[in-house]
């Protein structure tokens, strides 16, 4: 074939056959007879050298490799030809510096052969500075022609590949390829092939001004003309041009460095080089690199014409032009650079065009795809010119023009009468092409896919712009015009201005008829989402109809052009989300004659809304919408939008807080403008700030000192496009509550009880007050607020936020309740604190009504009193013991010290409203025995005041005036009646006309009558009124400010300091009762203890010895309890306990505890009661014991409920409805009690009545029966005795025991209590006297005796304190988390992958419902934007974010597709060549961490996929806080032994045979490790800092892990204390149906069931696919999530809408709670399966890629769901799979997954152990092989095995040696035996 070929050469050129040299490397011999053709030679080295006498050469080589060692130089040939014999297996291997060099030779031929590894010196055409260089070159040939190249390979040059010098001819290069040429280190030269018509022979000094038609072609008949050149079917592969040299030297003559440019091709022409044409067809340009033209390099310079150079159906793929963004050094064309150096204007009719061509993945500085640069060019000749005709651009990156760059040469001082060609694009497509050219910050961002600066352009035919990134097209003072008939498309294109095409200063749009434009779904992350027009050039902007959207006939009216302009769905983040411009007056349409405007506020609502068929913005959407078109500012106005023409602006400001501009922009439509940037100067003190600073988004930070000089004027202009401006005058206010000034900026202040927030506000915990006082006007002052919490205003939340300003505090904290100063210390003017209010709520109150207001009070407050006071003693009622002292206790307890609702923390009014009056009616109720009467109903219309000038502390002196006053009555009672038995005379005369009557009276009711009763019950009664009130005027409320200064004031007025004269007779008076309320149960102790009367009769202080009267007094106290008799013990003493137990409680409420405190030491108080009572029985009676033990459970109850609402409350969670209706009824059960207990009562007192019989009087008294009946009451009461001939501490004598006249002995003498009355005995009280106590022989004798009832009682006592015992234990330790907990600082770390982001999100969502600060820091892929702004809906803040670009993530979910039967391993190594060459895309994502500071943060929280970055926090950054989520626990670290679970496609089987563990195990090495490595190696690359480990997956053990999921879902595996299954992760509020959606399933409801169907955004739909679903909709209705770019498969196909509900988004967890749902079809996302799992949906997997097919094989061996390939999806196994799912198998196991979900606790959980391990660490969790870093000897005890193995085989070697030894010597005597024998 090879012969035949050279035969048709030489036909073909008519030259002489000279005999062939033939080199056989096996039967060759280098002798002179072979270069004959004889016989063959051996090398082809002695060939060439021994040939150049002959004109005509031909070189046959054999199959191997040849040699060449020499520099073979041919010059002045015929003709050459070199040929391998066979195809692919001849090479001419070359030594260091070796190659072929053709001068002035004709005919040359290579064919056949691989020339690998050549270069040798030469001279080039280039000679700056008058020196030529030299450059390398593996085949260098010179004015020759007619070169022919066929299968030639060209590889591994030193320098350039092949080099044609002004070669003429006919030269064709064709299956060819030129593979790895490169230059030498430094030099110049490199790539493929260079291709130069030179201007001047190569080395010739004396040639610098001859022309290319000058040269001497003695070499051939032919001239520069006849030169063409054809490459077709050639590959240029990873060629290197010189990168280290980028020098642009003037491209003209000799001065233009030619070298290091066309990587892969180069074609230049120079000097007079004319018709020269160059075809270059089916070529492979790909992984090139060159300074210029990474794949192909096109130059005309000098006086070239007419040449023409056609590139068609090539690829130039990933070649590159290298460049460096931090220093702005780079060049253009990575895929092709074209250059027409017209210096002097002298190049014309030259053309370039590339038809049917390719433009990937190829990158550069400017012009990723192409770059082109051009002179401007005189009109007199026709101009050059370069088309595009159907070619493509796809994901090609540079900073100008990511695909072409167009740009023209500046350098003309003038452009008069000069031209710019006019590039054509004809049906060409742009896509994903990105100008996201470097990872680096602080560098100019990108823009233009197709960037063109002057040089104008064209469209023809269909022109597409989908997806890139940066807008479609930028034109700097450039035409951009639309050839008629032409459809152009710009659809879904980003960037940061003019998504689908941006214009700056006298660039515009040209339209021509018929065109049709489409600009759909750009985004712009500022302006113009679709067009964007910028011109800084005032004249411009005021010129009519100089718009930069033109018609080609400028005087056809706008309104009739014949154009279609589309924009529909495009958005901008600030405005103009169709288009925004500068202005767009100049596009007002004026009179066609004189250009006279029309006006402007009507003509600008006309512009772009010509006409309805020509503009069209979509549905529902008009021109004039909010947002579709806006200009730049062109206008002040106020914040109302009122343009205004005025001298200056005010406003307030606050130092250092961000304030809003009083003013806004408007647009030329006179809309609302988004503030950009705006330029400032300070003007203050009559000096100029020294900067000049920006602001943005109308937000602005001042620095000052208002309480030194509050006045500053700010001066504001617009930076551009307009500058308009103006002037503000600020006044600094002072800094907000809970900041102070620090360096003329608001700081948070160091205040106690506060929390600052970050928008310079701040919350004061609920009850405490801040505030100035009038000693520190300036000085703010936090202390608690006693009246605060009756403000309904505030927020009943743990913390209140604070207004901004100081100066609302006052109005804040106290407006409502009609009070002011410190701590709402007093009334307002005109106002006065109602004397019958317990929250001393303030009224209006005139001195005109103070008669009146007294005379009432006295009838509320003391009538009730007084009557009560009355019956007491007229019917002898006694509370001292008994079964009212258990509910006097109760009542008096519960309407004081126990703070129900928290004073109004516990909001019971959400539960209820019902909640305030049963409070009221409760505090009433009860208050009653606190002797607190109409005070204690709160009813606005009831109030009263005293008068004027009365305040809180007169109002709290009143109640101890009514708590004495029935003591006081008493006394005196007692003193008048023992003076009128004394026989005073004007006591006589007073009370002799009344005694008949009160004899009478007494005589008839038939009670007996006991002062010193009445005395001790209202002693009880008042009691607690006067401890607590003592207790509130003596509680000091400490005032602190932020330097921790403190002051004391009193608690009830602010404006008291603690020990200040004016309060000093408060405190007196409230010390001396305290003291009194404390004495008084310490005496009572004291006398009923055996002790003491022995020390007192020891000590014979007879003073102190209770005399008749004293011991009458104390037995109305002791009467009830065991007094030692009938061999019990003596519990008297437990009378004294109560009022301790009071005084106990009283003080816990008193001292200002916090609430929860103060609960936990109530409880704790009631607990010791109920034990003491269940211990020690004190009462005599069996069912008094009963009753106490039951009313101090019912407060133990209730206190327990109060605490657990408290918690709740202050966790923001809602009140239980059951919990409250207990706590009301515990609450009343009492009244129920003794409402009972007195009809009972009086039910016996009327009995008795009925019963009573008249007593016969003694005849022989002087006085008729009425004086004999009131001698004996005034006898008693001046001498009651009950202790007469009894000793106090002992028991009756019976013997001495003497009933009252009238009465048995058996019959009792008192209505409550069993006394002993004659005054005619005396008291004996000497000890001596006593009778001894009858004491028990010991505590078991007396169990032994005691009654079943008190044995009953004393279990009941002890199960009812030991269950309050353990609630306290329980709420204490549960409460003391949330009180100790502080609010974390909390940052989320995650990656690009959306499925990891949104639990991570969902988790820091319920961090910040809890208060505390959430951050992150992570990755997100374009297109997914809305989710930070769902973030900060969650209340989460990104610090740092960094947007992945849209053509990373498309290629990685691309390479990580597969069917479920292709390898992973292969999978993996897809994965891993995708990555490595992406790595520094992924730079971004790791340098915010190098800056972060890990100490700001309590806890940051790492998802797996972000897992090096947990690695170089905890390890490198030293961060001992960090917390690992794991979204798949497939990928779970493991130290342990592998758990023989399934690895992603591995079976798991029933008997689990050989072949399946077989094959879990070879999956899990590979995915386990090579996994691991994998990611350390690339991660490690992309970082060195970072220095992830070979194990880091096991370093995960080392913190907490979360993961999303539980078992039962999960494989079974070992489960460290460290890791938790908490379940999923969901949104706390998902998004609602859409209402059409929801009126689809409502209006079909009873059709049938419903399965949703969804494919998420990956997957692509195949036709086939959607018909097999379609088909499900004869028997179900369909709810079908399909993304929009997948829905052109549904064309042609029947969607019947009344059963299927196509749509292109879904809230699908919404969707999944409708009850007809039944299956969802789902492409087995983890998000996605979990929300189906989570409502009880069973799940059809159809999965795609990557984890997908893991988690389909989880769901189908847990039986909770089914599993189809989509190869296996057709009509009958969808609705064979979906019967099935519908089972009761799969629907039960679907209800149990989801109750285990819900277990878990999902989020909540996952937040209670972020704040379990702030609290506490987690070092206590750590297993010991983890904590103290065992190695995997250690842990495998590896060494103890060798040891003991090695020990084991020891002792078995020297068991056989010594068998073998015995054996042996028995053997030998054996032996020896037997000869002998």
């Amino acid at each position: 074939m090879s012969i035949f070929i050279f035969v048709l050469i030489l036909l073909h050129l008519d030259l002489q056959v000279a005999a062939p040299i033939n080199v056989n490397l096996d039967n060759g011999t280098d002798s002179s007879s072979c270069l004959d053709g004889s016989v063959p030679c051996k090398t082809l080295s002695f060939v060439l050298e021994r040939v150049q006498t002959k004109s005509s050469i031909l070189v046959h080589l054999s199959e191997g490799n040849h040699t060449l060692s020499l520099k073979a130089a041919i010059n002045y040939k015929t003709s050459f030809s070199l040929m391998g014999l066979q195809t692919n297996a001849t090479i001419v291997q070359c030594t260091r510096g070796s190659g072929f060099s053709f001068k002035h030779s004709n005919d040359i031929h290579f064919s056949n052969l691989t020339v690998n590894g050549c270069g040798m010196y030469h001279n080039s055409t280039s000679s700056p500075g008058g020196k030529f260089l030299l450059f390398q070159a593996a085949m260098y040939i010179l004015f020759c022609s007619n070169v022919y190249f066929d299968g030639v390979i060209v590889s591994n040059s030193t320098g350039v590949g092949v080099v044609f010098y002004s070669t003429v001819g006919t030269n064709i290069i064709k299956h060819s390829s030129f593979t790895y040429n490169a230059p030498s280190g430094t030099d110049y030269g490199g790539g493929g092939i260079s291709v130069e018509f030179v201007y001047c022979i190569p080395g010739d000094m004396q040639c610098t001004n001859i022309s290319g038609s000058a040269i001497p072609l003695n070499y051939t008949d032919g001239s520069v003309t006849d030169a063409s050149y054809k490459f077709s079917d050639c590959r240029f592969t990873h060629n290197i041009g010189n990168v280290t040299s980028n020098l642009f030297i003037s491209p003209s003559a000799n001065d233009n460095i030619a070298l290091g440019r066309g990587g892969g091709l180069s074609v230049v022409f120079k000097g007079n080089v004319t018709n020269i044409p160059v075809h270059i067809n089916d070529c492979l340009f790909n992984n090139n690199t060159a300074v210029w033209g990474g794949g192909l390099l096109i130059e005309f310079q000098d006086r070239s014409t007419n040449n023409a150079i056609v590139v068609n159906n090539s690829v130039f793929h990933y070649n590159r032009c290298p460049f460096e963004s931090c220093t702005y050094k780079g060049t253009g064309g990575g895929g092709t650079r074209v250059l027409f150096a017209g210096i002097g204007h002298n190049i014309h009719n030259n053309s370039v065009l590339f038809t049917k061509s390719t433009f990937s993945y190829n990158r550069a500085y400017f012009g990723g795809g192409s770059s082109f640069l051009t002179f401007r060019e005189s009109p007199n000749y026709q101009m050059n010119s370069i088309h595009f005709d159907n070619c493509a651009w796809h994901r090609n990156v540079a900073r100008l023009g990511s695909a072409v760059d167009l740009s023209i040469w500046h350098l003309e001082s003038s452009d008069s009468g000069l031209v710019i060609m006019r590039p054509v694009f004809t049906t060409c497509t742009f896509e994903f092409n990105s100008v996201y050219y470097t990872n680096y910050t602080s560098t100019p961002a990108g823009m233009g896919t197709l960037y063109t600066d002057s040089v104008p352009i064209q469209f023809q035919n269909e022109t597409r712009f989908f997806s890139n990134l940066g807008s479609a097209v930028t034109s700097l003072d450039a035409a951009v015009e639309f050839q008629s008939d032409s459809v152009s498309h710009f659809i879904n294109n980003s960037a940061q201005a003019g998504g689908g095409m941006t214009l700056f200063n006298k660039a515009f749009l040209m339209l021509n008829t018929n065109t049709s434009i489409n600009f759909s779904h750009n985004r712009a992350f500022l302006n113009g989402g679709g067009l964007y027009w910028e011109n800084i050039g005032d004249h411009q902007l005021i010129s009519s109809r100089n718009c930069f959207i033109r018609y080609f006939d400028s005087n056809i009216d706008p309104t009739q052009w014949q154009i279609k302009i589309l924009f529909y769905g495009n958005h901008a983040n600030l405005s103009g989300h169709a288009i925004y411009a500068t202005t767009i007056l100049g596009c007002l349409w004026g009179d066609q004659s004189h250009g006279e405007l029309v006006d402007p506020q009507t003509g600008y609502y006309e512009v772009f809304c010509w006409s309805q068929e020509a503009w069209d913005y979509g549905p529902n959407t008009t021109c004039n919408d909010a947002g579709v078109i806006a200009t730049s500012p062109a206008y002040f106005a106020n914040s109302e939008g009122h343009p205004q023409c005025k001298d200056s602006y005010s406003i307030n400001v606050i130092p250092g807080k961000e304030s809003a501009l009083p003013l806004m922009m408007l647009d030329d439509r006179l809309k609302h403008v988004p503030s950009k940037s705006l330029v400032f100067s300070l003007h203050r003190n009559s000096t100029y700030g020294a900067e000049t600073k920006y602001i943005t988004n109308r937000n602005v930070s001042y620095y000052g000192n208002p309480y030194e000089d509050n006045q500053a004027e700010l001066f504001l202009k617009t930076i551009h496009p307009r500058v308009i401006s103006t002037k503000i005058d600020l006044t600094f206010e002072k800094c907000p509550p809970g900041f102070v000034i620090r360096g003329n900026v608001c700081q948070g202040g160091d205040f106690p009880y506060i929390r600052h927030h970050t928008n310079f506000t701040a919350s004061v915990e609920f009850g405490y007050w801040i505030g100035p006082t009038s000693e520190s006007p300036n000085n703010l002052k936090v202390g608690q607020c006693f009246y605060c919490p009756q403000n309904n205003k505030l927020n009943r939340s743990s913390f209140v936020t604070l207004p901004e300003s100081s100066d609302d505090l006052n109005e804040f904290f106290c407006g409502d309740l009609n009070r002011e100063g410190v701590t709402c210390a007093h009334c307002k003017a005109n106002y006065s604190v109602a004397v019958n209010s317990n929250q001393l709520k303030c009224i209006p109150c005139s001195s005109d009504s103070i008669f009146y207001s007294w005379a009432f009070y006295l009838l509320a407050e003391y009538l009730p009193l007084t009557i009560m006071l009355i019956i007491v003693i007229v019917f002898n009622i006694s509370v001292t013991s008994g079964p009212a002292n258990a509910f006097i206790f109760f009542a008096q307890i519960i309407s004081t010290t126990f703070g129900i609702d928290a004073n109004g923390i516990i909001d019971y009014p959400s539960i209820t409203p019902a909640a305030s009056v049963l409070k009221q009616i409760y505090v009433s109720l009860y208050a009653f025995w606190n002797l607190s009467f109409f005070s204690a109903i709160e009813v606005n219309e009831w109030l009263f005041c005293l008068g004027p000038n009365v305040h809180s502390l007169h109002v709290m002196a009143l109640q101890f005036v009514s708590a004495f006053y029935p003591l006081i009555v008493i006394g005196l009672v007692v003193l008048f009646l023992h003076l009128y038995h004394k026989d005073y005379r004007f006591i006589v005369c007073i009370v002799r006309p009344l005694h008949r009557a009160t004899a009478r009276c007494l005589g008839w009711l038939n009670f007996q009558r006991s002062l010193m009763d009445a005395f001790a019950t209202f002693l009880i009664l008042s009691y607690v009124k006067f401890a607590v009130t003592s207790c509130q005027l003596l509680f000091p409320n400490t005032l602190v400010d932020d330097t921790g200064h403190e002051e004391i004031v009193s608690w009830f007025n602010g404006d008291f300091k603690y020990f200040s004269l004016n309060y000093a007779p408060y405190m007196l008076t409230s010390i001396f009762i305290l003291i009194l309320c404390a004495l008084f149960p310490t005496i009572l102790l004291l006398y009923s203890i055996k002790p003491f009367y022995m020390c007192l009769e020891r000590l014979n202080w007879k003073p102190l010895k209770p005399g008749a009267k004293t011991q009458l007094f104390l037995d109305s106290f002791h009467q009830c309890f065991k007094d030692g008799s009938n061999g019990e013990h003596d519990r008297r003493y437990y009378a004294a306990l109560y009022f301790f137990f009071k005084l106990a409680l009283i003080f816990t409420y008193a001292i200002g505890l916090s609430w929860p405190l103060q609960y936990v030491l109530q409880q704790f108080i009631i607990t010791i009661a109920l034990l003491l009572l269940g211990l020690l029985q004190p009462y005599k009676e069996f069912w008094y014991n009963v009753l106490d033990l039951v009313m101090f459970s019912l407060l133990s109850c209730i206190n327990v409920i109060i605490l657990y609402n408290y918690y709740l409350e202050s966790i923001n969670s809602p009140l239980s409805n059951t919990f409250y209706s207990a706590l009301v009824l515990f609450i009343f059960l009492p009244l129920i009690y003794f409402t009972v207990y007195i009809a009972w009562f009086l039910i016996k007192a009327i009995k008795k009545r009925c019963s009573f019989k008249n007593q016969n009087l003694n005849a022989s008294d002087n006085r008729d029966p009425e004086d004999f009946n009131f001698s004996t009451f005034m006898a008693d009461v001046d001498e009651e005795n009950r202790f007469e001939q009894i000793n106090y501490y002992g028991s009756l004598v019976p013997d001495e025991y003497t009933p009252i006249k009238g009465q048995t002995g058996d019959e009792p003498s008192h209505n409550t209590l069993d006394v002993n009355r004659n005054r005619n005995t005396t008291a004996t009280s000497s000890f001596s006297e006593v009778q001894p106590l009858v004491q028990a022989e010991n505590e078991e004798n007396l169990n032994a005796r005691m009654p079943k009832n008190n044995q009953f009682i004393m279990s009941l006592g002890y199960s009812v304190s030991s269950s309050c015992l353990i609630l306290l234990l329980c709420f204490t330790s549960g409460y003391s988390e949330y009180y100790e907990k502080k609010d974390l600082s909390i940052l989320l770390v995650h990656s690009m992958f959306p499925s990891h982001i949104y639990p991570l999100l969902s988790l820091g969502a319920e961090l910040a419902s809890r208060g505390h600060t959430v951050s992150c820091i992570g990755s997100v892929v374009e297109g997914f934007d809305h989710i930070p702004t769902l973030a900060e809906s969650y209340g989460i803040n990104y610090k740092h974010i960094s947007y992945m670009s849209k053509e990373m993530y498309d290629g990685f979910k691309e390479t990580g597709k597969h069917d479920g039967d292709k390898s992973w391993v292969t999978l993996m190594a897809n994965l891993t060549n995708f990555i490595l060459k992406t790595l520094k895309d992924a730079e971004s994502t790791i340098l915010p961490f190098k800056t972060l500071n890990v100490s700001e943060y309590d806890y940051i929280i790492v998802e797996q996929a972000a897992y090096p970055i947990l690695h170089y926090l905890s390890n490198t950054r030293k961060a001992n806080n960090t917390m690992f989520l794991i979204i798949l626990a497939e990928f779970t670290p493991r130290f342990i032994i592998p758990w023989p679970y399934p690895r992603l496609s591995a079976p798991l089987t029933p008997d689990m045979s050989f072949t399946d563990r077989l094959l879990n195990t070879a999956l899990y090495i590979p995915v386990e490790y090579a996994m691991i490595v994998m990611i350390s190696i690339m991660t490690n690359a992309i970082d060195s800092d970072l220095n992830v480990p070979i194990n880091f997956l096991n370093e995960a053990l080392h913190q907490p892990i979360l993961y999303n999921t539980v078992i039962g879902f999960e494989w079974p595996k070992p489960v460290l204390p460290i890791q938790h299954y908490v379940g999923p992760m969901f949104p706390p509020n998902a998004s609602p149906l859409d209402p059409s959606l929801s009126k689809w399933l409502d209006n079909n409801n009873k059709v049938s069931s419903v399965i949703v169907i969804s494919m998420g955004t990956t997957a692509i739909i195949t036709k086939e696919l959607a018909e097999s679903f379609i088909t499900l909709s004869s028997k179900y209705r369909l709810v079908w999530s399909m993304r929009e770019s997948n829905q052109h498969v549904l064309s042609g196909l029947h969607i019947d809408k009344d059963r299927i509900y196509l749509t292109s988004w879904l809230s699908q967890f919404k969707m999944l709670q409708y009850p007809s749902v039944k299956v969802a079809i789902l492409h087995c996302g983890i998000n996605g399966v979990q929300e189906a799992l989570y409502n009880q949906v069973p799940v059809l997997c159809v999965p795609f890629g990557m984890d997908q097919h893991s988690i389909a094989l989880q769901i189908t061996h847990q039986k909770l769901g089914f599993s189809l390939k989509p190869d296996e999806v057709s009509e009958k196994t969808l609705t064979d799979a979906v019967h099935l799912l519908q089972g009761s198998l799969y629907q039960n196991n679907a209800k149990r997954i989801s109750r285990l979900y819900k277990a878990a606790g999902g989020a909540k959980t996952g937040a209670d152990l972020v704040e379990l391990y702030a609290a506490y660490g987690y070092e206590h969790h750590l297993p010991a092989f983890l904590r103290y870093k065992w190695s995997f000897i250690q842990y495998y005890n590896i060494d103890v095995w060798i040891v003991l193995l090695s020990v084991l085989a020891i002792l078995m070697y020297c068991i056989r040696k010594c068998c073998a030894f015995c054996c042996t010597k028995r053997c030998s005597s054996l032996k020896t035996k037997s000869k002998k024998e």
